[in-house]
């Protein structure tokens, strides 16, 4: 069955044929929260323009968010640096390692690049990107966080941008668009079921942690600090994982960007989720590091006998934190935490079917971080607010809400 456009859906793919068309400008940028169709219209563009999958370049540029593209259907998406770039390490004359990026620029049948997440894309990048002088759709959410350490380059005046606002048909009554709307204009949700968003309190989620994680899975907050001490506990008391190794099957994140491994035309990056397919031994160290296989989310495929990070792998944020200038040297091993839970900022262009977002208040971009870690979500999630916003009517409501019975600690 068609599904027809809404008109404001066709008013933004109207506008941008007439440009690939006859505009005279390279960039035509679309902006939109989760629900108002955006990867909708950008298949729609494609298809009334006629072109095919070889002429067209779907691209991110976190490895992270092209995968959520080929789950949305553009199934020959790759990251930025693995579309433009050949890279390699390069020692200076102090003998320490530099990344090399070389410029290679877009494969010459390419006549549209299709770019979600585009405000992730630094300056940079971007301007490498647009010596191929090739048309660029620069899609993404004018809401959610700025890039780390940069300003973001596309979607950056507002005066250019064209607007998605209202939901699409097949998201209306959508719990997880409606409280992101609600955080976004810096309002905190009551407890209470929602649909497919439970919203609990803080502690309420710590008393029923065990069932929340086997049932829901990843879980985003604010900071570094929950994140390391919600990592610990979690393998620790519901997993019963002691080891300073991870096992087959722990959950486990990318931290570092190595453009040099590629793994069908996804890059080994930062933000990359997925799960450890191999159970390192202690005799496996060499000069520092060990061996394991990584498959990312949603991958059928497995990054095999990486050379991770002991020293990194093993320390805490604090640490890591107190030895930054070593942590941060660019060597050949990869770097890899435990991915339990994760932070907003790092979960930016991932998408999660089911989750717990835990809010917690940070000096600047509140809201932005609330509305981004809401949104990691496609299906159903868990929104944990602090305790002191304690709406609970009755006992017998939470019981009724939650659904969750307390398990004893895993010793």
């Amino acid at each position: 069955m068609s599904i027809e456009l809404s008109d404001e859906q066709r008013e933004v793919v109207n506008g941008a044929i007439e440009w690939f068309n006859h505009g005279e400008e390279q960039v035509y940028s679309i902006s939109g929260g989760a629900g108002v169709g955006k990867s909708f219209c950008l298949h729609e563009i494609i298809k009334r323009l006629g072109l095919t999958p070889d002429e067209v370049a779907p691209m991110a540029f976190s490895g992270a968010a092209a995968i959520v593209m080929r789950r949305n259907g553009f199934l020959n998406a790759k990251t930025i640096h693995s579309w433009i770039y050949s890279f390699s390490l390069e020692r200076d004359k102090e003998g320490k390692l530099r990344k090399k990026f070389k410029y290679i620029g877009l494969p010459k049948s390419i006549r549209l690049v299709v770019m979600d997440e585009a405000s992730f894309t630094g300056a940079k990048v971007a301007k490498d990107l647009e010596k191929s002088r090739v048309p660029i759709i620069a899609c993404g959410d004018l809401n959610q966080l700025p890039p780390v350490k940069d300003e973001p380059y596309y979607l950056s005046d507002p005066s250019k941008v064209h607007m998605l606002t209202k939901i699409y048909r097949q998201s209306e009554g959508s719990a997880i668009i409606d409280i992101s709307r609600m955080v976004l204009e810096g309002k905190t949700p009551r407890v209470g079921n929602y649909g497919d968003v439970i919203v609990i309190t803080r502690s309420d989620f710590y008393n029923n942690l065990y069932q929340i994680v086997k049932e829901y899975g990843i879980i985003i907050c604010g900071t570094n600090r929950t994140r390391d001490r919600l990592n610990e506990t979690i393998r620790r008391e519901i997993y019963g994982f002691d080891s300073p190794l991870p096992v087959r099957g722990d959950k486990v994140i990318c931290r570092k960007n190595n453009w040099e491994i590629e793994l069908e035309g996804i890059n080994l990056v930062n933000g990359l989720y997925g799960t450890a397919m191999s159970t390192p031994s202690i005799s496996s160290f060499k000069d520092g590091y060990f061996e394991m296989d990584f498959k990312p989310i949603f991958m059928d495929s497995v990054f095999e006998h990486l050379k991770i990070d002991y020293n990194y792998f093993k320390a805490d944020y604090f640490t890591r934190n107190r030895m930054k200038e070593s942590f941060l040297d660019i060597n050949e091993y990869e770097k890899f935490e435990y991915a339990y839970s994760i932070t907003t900022h790092v979960s930016q262009g991932s998408q999660f079917n089911t989750g717990v977002y835990l809010e917690e208040f940070l000096p600047s971009h509140t809201r932005n971080l609330n509305y981004t870690g809401i949104t990691r979500f496609r299906n159903k999630a868990i929104y944990v607010i602090p305790d002191k916003k304690r709406f609970w009517s009755s006992t017998a409501l939470q019981t009724k809400l939650l659904n969750l019975i307390p398990v004893p600690k895993v010793r």
